[in-house]
């Protein structure tokens, strides 16, 4: 009875302290009139795919209740095109707490999106208690002289853990983040129930809530489950040799019963509930699985080196104890004062020494860059795993701490040593890693606590109640004093990050009043016209200087040319690259560099522009004209919408094709002409064509390379490989293997005839730049007609040492075509060296594009139906209609996926990957149905698993509890 009610007890303390320090932290978003969605990510990406997951599960219900058609798993509205699983996976979308968006208005999202933030650290500080009771309930049951903590240093830690870095800091930003706070004390109390008492139904469960929930942190607490049970399974077998009477629950495979066998017998049937765990969440994680194949960021190279930049290391020091804006490699701790006075306890107590081996391990992890990589998927180095060092270290308080009480002096005198030794470390790295005189506060703040929790618990040896109390009150004020810090408008002022405060009208005002609002009425003005699009009617946006939102389309149903998410379709990042898109990374693109060519071909519809600025119109690609239309109350408007005057249907036909080979042999100004000519094919399906109608075709080409000479070099020196100066070039059309030394701000100036009617490109490829251990280093290319200025792009190059680069070295940068560029001036903006070849300036007459592009519509598909649903405008069926003279390919503007099938007159017809990115099909002559069927690829195979592991769950959870009542009876 007694230990029912310490439990209960605990809980009650814990939730009352939980809401008056989560009331404390929120009341500063409320003191600044903020929301709780940030201003970045959490605008762009986490509360839009709550949003959207919310429509799409209304559109289930209604499929379930009501007869209307099931949504599918499809959406043209997540930029190109994209798989609604697989895509949103990572942002919760098999989350159990996000489920009652099912039964929320998709406008009143922001509350379940705020609720959630609110609750998951306090769902995690109960996952910890959890653990720490099944851990002292087992340490109670094997050990006679075990003493039990005292439940105040167990509150501290679930406090502690439940408002540590990652929580107040990582996960403001992505609430998803404090998911495997929740889930990784579930999963090693799963093990401990295992390995105990042969129960392995929370084991199961824990893991399938971890696979379904994340994929990213279901890898990362993989990692960590499997060393933690790795070294607690050798603990076990260790007791059983001394005393073959316990854990006789767990029955051996083996007739030998020694310790080892004994050992391998849990491990084997380990092995099995864990694979069911994993099974259950195949539902969600296979589709994933089979998507990262596919995964635009799969192959990048990062920086190698065997430790950090030093101030990685300095950093480490100042965030181990507070608040820390921007971590390094996002290695956020933020430990209390009361978790790093157990961390000195358990150096100076005696025993622990697995305890102690584990720190020493953890330690190892920080300090080498190596296995930062390892924990993010051997991509570059990151530390996001550092949730589990917020709960090792709150188990270490609860461990050792009773053990203070029988300290000797000698300890006494160590423990006051090494408090001197983090204090002066803390001065000497923490303390000086900023100028920022905010946090040098924190930081001392923050080692006064320690010294003040270590000498009260010290001195209260024979009151140790008295200093478990105290220890508690320690810890609240250490995290009160780390939000107090990072929260306050007086000093860090982290919700300054952060949205304004809104309600559902307002957050519904908000997320429309994006350029989707001008699209929507440019819909709705064509519309009216009885204007019909045979065409996926995609947007896109006039440069890169208007900053359009990404994903801001997806509630809305219109598909862009915008995209923000981490698992993305590589054959459309390998698009842009192959083409040389201006664009800095491969899984947040933005637009097609206002080429008429690929935007015709994206079957983009509308552009658009920033409405205040003029200027914007040289960016407006060859055939988009204003809709003036949509000005007639406001000029100019916020944004001004252009229409494409040739747009092209969902699917147009080719007589001709080339191989993917011919195609990497052409540099980028062919391919961009060639696509306007032929189908690129891969090579093996090339050779199944066999059809004297559809042939492997020359390319003719148009394009001019313009002979240029360097007028200018300012801070600039030139060199070819061999250290020929050529600063001087005059004349020419090619430079190749430039070696380039620039100063910060200094330029380069290539001055030509320019030619009317085309868009003016500059052509480079190996393009490389090198700063030591910069980051970005910034390029910017301005286009003059004489000594006017046409029309200018940034370049962020992205070196080895950046956490999100492309590694994308080819460039096709176009100057636009509205008017003549006569010189380039690029202007080097970061210091450093930098080397590239095949350095052209090119010319791509748009009329012969045109004429080109033109001669495929005359057998194209009409009647385009895209099937959408009702809320989110999902889609599992396209359908449309062509008539051809002669057999065609038929080139179709969808991203390329296996998960699509397709159908002519009702017979299955073989998809092809084609152009890179998009899909292509071989149509016969005559009059034809299309119809195309989309299935998230993995998701039926992965339902069936999922069903068949949850009936083994259970199995294995009903059959125990059955003898039990049997057996009782």
């Amino acid at each position: 009875m007694k230990k029912k009610s310490n439990i209960l007890f605990t809980f009650i303390i814990y939730t009352f302290l939980y809401i008056i320090i989560m009331t404390f932290l929120y009341h500063f978003f409320k003191m600044q009139g903020k929301s709780l969605v940030y201003n970045g990510d959490g605008w762009r990406q986490h509360i839009r795919s709550m949003e959207y997951y919310s429509r799409w599960l209304h559109d289930l219900l209604a499929g379930i209740f009501t007869g209307a058609d099931m949504p599918g798993t499809y959406a043209f509205s997540i930029g190109y095109g994209s798989d609604i699983i697989s895509t949103l996976a990572y942002y919760g979308i098999g989350d159990p707490l996000v489920l009652p968006a099912a039964f929320i208005d998709s406008s009143k999202i922001i509350y379940l999106y705020s609720a959630l933030i609110l609750i998951r650290p306090y769902l995690a500080g109960l996952s910890f208690l959890l653990y720490c009771h099944t851990r002292i309930h087992y340490n109670r049951k094997i050990s006679s002289d075990y003493s039990a903590p005292q439940v105040p240093v167990i509150i501290a830690s679930a406090i502690s853990y439940s408002f540590c870095g990652v929580v107040i800091y990582i996960g403001m930003l992505h609430p998803f983040f404090v998911i495997p706070l929740v889930v990784f004390p579930l999963i090693l109390t799963g093990i401990e129930r295992y390995l105990y008492d042969n129960k392995p139904s929370l084991l199961i469960f824990a893991i399938f809530i971890s696979g379904i929930s994340n994929y990213y942190f279901f890898y990362t607490q993989a990692i960590l489950a499997t060393a933690y049970f790795i070294f607690r399974l050798s603990y076990i077998v260790q007791k059983r040799s001394k005393n073959p009477d316990l854990f006789t629950d767990h029955k051996s495979l083996f007739k030998n019963e020694s310790s080892s066998m004994f050992g391998l017998s849990v491990f084997l049937k380990a092995v099995v509930y864990v694979i069911t765990g994993i099974g259950m969440s195949f539902i969600t994680l296979l589709p994933v699985m089979i998507q990262f194949t596919q995964n635009s960021r799969n192959g990048i190279e990062y920086a190698k080196g065997l430790f950090y930049n030093i101030d990685y290391y300095k950093m480490l020091f100042a965030n181990l104890l507070g608040f820390y804006n921007n971590p390094a490699n996002d290695t956020e701790l933020g430990l209390s004062a009361a978790l790093i006075a157990g961390i000195i306890f358990m150096i100076i107590v005696k025993d622990h020494k697995r305890l102690k081996l584990t720190w020493f391990l953890t330690i190892i992890l920080l300090i080498f860059p190596l296995f930062g990589k390892i924990f993010n998927g051997f991509s570059y180095s990151n530390n996001r795993w550092s949730y589990a060092i917020a709960m090792l270290a709150g188990w270490t308080l609860v461990s050792v701490f009773d053990d203070i009480k029988k300290s000797s002096k000698v300890q006494i005198i160590l423990a006051s040593v090494i408090t001197l030794a983090l204090v002066f470390t803390e001065y000497k790295l923490g303390y000086l890693v900023t100028d920022d005189t905010p946090i040098k506060r924190n930081v001392v703040f923050s080692i006064v606590l320690i010294c003040i929790c270590i000498a009260l618990v010290l001195m209260l040896r024979s009151k140790f109640k008295i200093a478990g109390i105290l220890v508690m009150a320690i810890a609240i004020i250490s995290v009160t004093m780390n939000i107090n810090f990072g929260y306050s408008s007086a000093q860090a002022s982290f919700p300054q990050e952060f949205l304004d405060s809104m309600n559902p009208e307002e957050y519904t005002a908000a997320s429309m009043n994006t350029e989707v609002s001008y699209v929507d009425s440019a819909v709705t003005s064509d519309s009216n016209q009885g204007i019909s699009d045979n065409g996926i009617g995609r947007y896109s946006g006039i440069g890169k200087t208007l900053s359009l939102n990404y994903n801001a389309s997806m509630p809305y149903g219109y598909s862009s040319t915008q995209f923000a998410f981490s698992l993305a379709n590589g054959y459309i990042s390998s698009y842009l690259n192959k083409l040389g898109i201006f664009e800095d990374q491969s899984f947040a693109y933005f637009g097609l560099d206002d080429r008429f060519i690929p935007m015709a071909l994206a079957n983009v519809r509308y552009d658009c522009a920033n409405g205040y600025d003029d200027g914007q119109y040289m960016y407006v690609p060859y055939g988009f004209a204003e809709m003036t239309e949509l000005s007639a109350d406001a000029y100019p408007p916020a944004i001004k919408v252009f229409k494409n005057v040739l747009p092209l249907s969902a699917g147009i036909t080719y007589s001709g094709y080339i191989t993917e080979s011919e195609f990497e042999e052409m540099n980028l100004a062919q391919r961009q002409e060639a696509l306007t000519q032929v189908v690129v094919l891969p090579d093996d399906v090339a050779a199944t064509i066999d059809s004297t109608s559809i042939t492997n075709t020359d390319v003719t080409y148009t394009y001019q390379d313009l002979p240029y000479t360097i007028t200018s070099c300012e801070g600039v020196t030139i060199t070819d490989a061999s250290g020929n100066d050529l600063s001087s070039s005059s004349g020419v059309t090619e430079l190749n293997d430039l070696r380039i030394e620039a100063q910060s701000g200094s330029s380069i100036t290539l001055t030509f005839d320019g030619l009317t009617g085309c868009e003016t490109y500059l052509s480079f490829n190996d393009f490389y730049g090198n700063h030591g251990t910069d980051a970005v280093m910034q390029v910017q290319f301005e286009a003059y007609n004489g000594e006017s200025l046409v029309t200018s792009k940034k370049l962020n190059y992205y070196t080895e040492y950046f956490a999100f680069r492309s590694d994308w070295h080819d460039y096709l940068v176009n100057f636009g075509y509205a008017s003549s560029a006569t010189s380039i001036k690029v202007n080097f903006l970061s210091e450093g060296s930098y080397s590239l070849d095949k350095l052209k300036v090119v010319c791509q007459p748009a009329e012969t594009a045109v004429a080109n592009l033109s001669a495929h519509l005359q057998y194209q598909i009409t009647d385009t139906d895209l099937h959408l649903s009702n809320a989110s405008y999902a889609t599992d069926t396209i359908t449309g209609n062509i008539t051809t003279d002669t057999d065609k390919l038929m080139l179709i503007s969808i991203p390329y996926s296996k998960g699509w099938s397709l159908m002519v007159d009702g017979i299955k017809t073989e998809l092809y990957q084609a152009d890179i990115m998009y899909m292509a099909a071989y149509v016969p002559s005559g009059d034809h149905s299309i119809t195309l069927k989309y299935e998230t690829p993995g998701l039926k195979v992965g339902a069936l698993i999922s069903i068949l592991c949850f009936m083994i769950w259970l199995l294995v959870t009903i059959i125990p509890i059955a003898k039990e009542n049997k057996k009782a009876n």
